[in-house]
């Protein structure tokens, strides 16, 4: 037994060791696989798993495992207590400065600002320099967060930093970084002028990443050398130096497919189409763009699906295929909401990992998290069924339940009570005509114009596709006429060309007063004869039951 357990330790750190060495060489789902047989090991101590989150972590976010990557750093943070007490600050400097750029890369920028700055923190508390250079690093990918000017000083200081301490590594991150920054500020003209306009940054840009692709072949790097040929392909194309620019990119290109970074490797293919369009083979290009989409699968890469039908719909324009232009926006525009709804999830996944860590961390607590935690799933639960997640307004399982209640409650009140239901005219000729985001953008803003004229005692609600239900509580038979009256002027007057240049919408209204002991289904269908009643009679109107 006293022989053992040392052997076994001698192993996990040759294998922790063997992962840090195939991230060197960029060597990413390589590193991964053995960081992870490191967790896995039974004879690993509490640290060296706490390193083997670390270093999964560092491999998952450049193979663009986000969520993976996420999960591993703040496991590796939960363990950081297992770390010598002299290299905790370090340790967890470093898992900060990952998540910062996980974050970063998921568009969660609030999120990659506080690891940015906790992990600066903790470097200069322990006083590690190379810490403090990978902090300033990640701080000078945020320019959305922090501004151009401040994440270039950012830079600046890493990059003084890093060839000070003569860390290689470091240094092509920093340069890597500025060259990226200063491709994305090139495109926002209001901001160049401050850095001498938009040429003299791309020249910039261009000089690092050439000094970046000089140190990533130093270091005999595949990952960062077909990073930063990407880099440098696209600063040269937007320079105008279409050869050498032609040139960086099939170099990148083919390093990329070569060392199955298929991801970067397609990225270079929808430039290199760009580029063949910019030197007179458009119809080559646009047929090289539809075989990349063929080949692109929205759900494993989702960025990428998008960057092509971007690219493709930039190409039909410049062509006069407008018909194809406007299918491929059409779908981009559904791409980017996806990856709008898949950042909301990732962070919503993440508070909730970060919920179950906590509870990990306070164990004496765990009763009452778990019951504050148990009650806003099932309220936010609650609301996710009983809400139309396109107008925000209740929607039909929730009208359903309310008229139900109502109708208990008006047998003993007696209050006056009036059933609407309407309908937004000719809905299917908007669609076709426009497109089916543009028929969202009307249901939305319809459900925001109702929830606005409805009072607070009053109901709204999405009831199916075009339809919608207001129950108005309290006013006298014709009070109820002139709030839908009303209801419909302020419709068929909102600025809709503000949408869509050619847009209106008118909606029919059928009112039907409650009387007696109708039941729900028996109101709400004289509601709907009325509302038959005002499309047969021209559309654009209100009709009360009893006047069909």
């Amino acid at each position: 037994m006293s022989t053992q357990a040392p052997i076994a330790t001698d192993v996990v750190d040759a294998l922790l060791a063997e992962s840090e060495h195939a991230r060197q060489r960029g060597r990413h789902a390589e590193g991964a696989a053995l960081a992870d047989a490191v967790i896995a090991d039974p004879h690993a101590t509490p640290w060296q798993i706490a390193q083997a989150h670390a270093a999964s972590a560092r491999h998952r976010q450049r193979l663009g495992d986000l969520q993976v990557s996420i999960d591993h750093a703040q496991r590796g943070l939960a363990l950081a207590a297992q770390a010598p007490q002299d290299t905790q600050a370090t340790f967890r400097s470093g898992l900060h400065t990952v998540l910062a750029m996980a974050y970063d890369s998921a568009g969660l920028h609030q999120q990659s600002l506080k690891h940015v700055i906790d992990a600066l923190a903790l470097a200069r508390e322990a006083r590690d320099p190379v810490a403090e250079c990978w902090a300033l690093s990640r701080a000078a990918l945020m320019s959305e967060a922090l501004g151009h000017a401040r994440a270039r000083r950012y830079g600046d200081e890493a990059l003084a930093l890093a060839r000070g301490l003569g860390e290689e590594e470091v240094e092509f991150a920093v340069l890597n970084n500025l060259a990226s920054t200063g491709l994305e500020l090139s495109d926002d003209a209001a901001r160049t002028a401050a850095f001498g306009g938009a040429e003299a940054v791309l020249r910039e840009a261009c000089a690092y990443a050439e000094q970046a692709l000089a140190l990533a072949l130093r270091q005999g790097n595949a990952h960062r050398q077909a990073v930063a040929r990407s880099n440098l392909a696209e600063a040269l194309l937007r320079l105008g130096r279409l050869d050498e620019a032609r040139t960086a990119m099939r170099a990148a290109s083919e390093q990329a497919w070569q060392e199955g970074y298929r991801g970067l490797a397609m990225a270079n293919e929808v430039d290199l189409c760009k580029l063949d369009a910019a030197q007179g083979d458009a119809d080559g290009a646009r047929c090289r763009l539809l075989e990349l989409l063929d080949q692109t699968d929205p759900d494993d890469d989702l960025s990428l699906a998008a960057q092509v039908r971007k690219a493709l719909h930039g190409l039909c324009k410049s062509q006069g295929l407008f018909e194809q232009a406007l299918e491929h926006h059409e779908q981009l525009l559904v791409l980017e909401l996806r990856r709008a709804e898949e950042r909301a999830g990732l962070q919503a996944q993440v508070l909730i990992h970060r919920l179950e860590l906590d509870e990990a961390r306070h164990l004496a607590q765990r009763s009452m998290l778990e019951a504050d935690a148990q009650r806003e799933r099932a309220a936010e639960l609650d609301r996710l069924a009983n809400t139309d997640v396109l107008t925000g307004l209740p929607n039909r399982r929730h009208a359903d339940a309310f008229l139900a209640s109502l109708l208990q409650q008006a047998v003993t009140s007696g209050q006056p009570m009036a059933a609407a239901l309407l309908d937004i005219d000719r809905f299917k000729r908007i669609n076709d005509r426009f497109g089916h985001p543009v028929g969202d953008r009307v249901l939305a803003e319809v459900g925001g114009l109702l929830h606005g004229a409805v009072r607070s005692g009053d109901f709204a609600a999405r009831f199916g596709g075009e339809e919608f239900l207001i129950v108005l509580v309290g006013p006298p038979e014709q009070r109820a006429v002139e709030v839908c009256e009303r209801i419909r002027e302020t419709i068929r007057s909102h600025d809709w060309p503000a949408i869509q240049a050619e847009l209106c919408c008118t909606v029919s209204i059928g009112l039907a007063p409650y009387r007696g002991e109708l039941s729900a289904a028996e109101w709400l269908a004289l509601a709907d004869q009325a509302l038959y009643a005002a499309k047969r009679d021209g559309r654009d109107r209100v009709v009360r039951a009893g006047c069909v």
